[in-house]
């Protein structure tokens, strides 16, 4: 009856699944995205762990983000709708809601911004109880304690602000340099390059000032990781680190680039939610609830896939230095 209704033949004669898959080459898209050492690391992975970082990112979210809702909440409890205005076409119940309580906003804003630095600090300590938990499961020992890994990650702590605050000083700086560099090189090459080719110029300016910030980045995880597998200070971690992304530079940085990447894919589902449901009101902030904390469980499954990987080499090098 289907058959007689839609014709599946004829389909399949206009649509060449065969031809699509060969401009689609499936076997090199896996062969990129190494799908079986995904699933080889994650198991490797303590779910405890990312059950804790990503407890700690929803009760730090919700004491930065506090503030700000109980102020949207007083301002429209007449609404039938409550927040739900806010995803009405147009924005104007936003821009109306921000002109109106501009102070209001600006203090919610800068509370939310203390509390995200001081959290970014404390977040130090879940994130070495990841180290230090996926370490452990690694090197096959004794299950997992959150006693242990809390010790381990307490001892640790200097050690780990000392390279928070080390790298993220440079790359402050480069950051920095970035934005100061680029007006400076889209003025020095204007004259002789014309205005388009001077902005391009400046584009790449600013690129290759973030790629180096990107590979602090990498750095970082990479000195952790050495710093956690040889239990070293800072300062050897980050040596014990060079030595590793020396010795391993390409392996690592694609892992860490594209699990990178894919973190921020399901950002993309939660912009165009409010476009594309079919429902309003309080089915829709649930929905977007449930995809952005997906997104954050996501987004820490892929970070502790990354310090396994990290984990893992630092390893490498501890073994062939015996």
């Amino acid at each position: 009856m289907v058959g007689a209704v839609v014709p599946i033949g004829r389909i399949r004669a206009i649509l060449p699944i065969g031809r699509i898959r060969a401009i689609l080459p499936i076997g090199r898209i896996r062969a990129i995205l190494p799908i079986g050492r995904i699933r080889a690391i994650l198991p490797t992975v303590r779910i405890r762990a990312i059950a804790l970082l990503w407890i700690w990112q929803g009760v730090l979210a919700l004491v930065a983000g506090w503030p700000g809702a109980a102020m949207v909440r007083a301002a429209f409890a007449g609404d039938p709708d409550g927040e739900g205005v806010f995803l009405r076409p147009g924005g104007h119940a936003l821009l109306s809601f921000l002109a109106r309580n501009a102070d209001g906003v600006q203090g919610a804003l800068g509370g939310g911004l203390v509390v995200l630095v001081v959290g970014a600090a404390a977040s130090l300590l879940p994130t070495a109880m990841l180290f230090f938990a996926i370490e452990g499961d690694l090197r096959g020992r004794a299950p997992f304690s959150l006693k242990s890994t809390v010790v381990s990650a307490v001892r640790s702590f200097p050690a780990f602000a000392v390279l928070f605050v080390g790298f993220g000083l440079v790359q402050a700086l480069l950051l920095g340099a970035g934005a100061f560099l680029a007006p400076l090189v889209a003025n020095l090459s204007e004259a002789w390059a014309g205005e388009a080719r001077s902005q391009v110029f400046a584009a790449i300016a600013v690129l290759v000032l973030a790629l180096g910030a990107a590979y602090l980045a990498l750095l970082q995880d990479v000195a952790r990781a050495a710093l956690v597998r040889r239990k070293q200070s800072a300062l050897g971690g980050l040596g014990a680190g060079l030595t590793t992304l020396q010795a391993h530079p390409w392996p690592l940085m694609w892992a860490w680039a594209w699990r990178g990447a894919l973190s921020w894919a399901p950002l993309a589902a939660i912009a165009s939610a409010p476009g594309i449901a079919p429902t309003r009101g309080a089915p829709l902030f649930v929905a977007v609830a449930l995809l952005h904390q997906g997104a954050v469980l996501w987004r820490i499954a892929l970070r502790a896939s990354w310090v396994a990987v990290a984990v893992r080499y630092a390893g490498l090098e501890v073994r062939s230095d015996r």
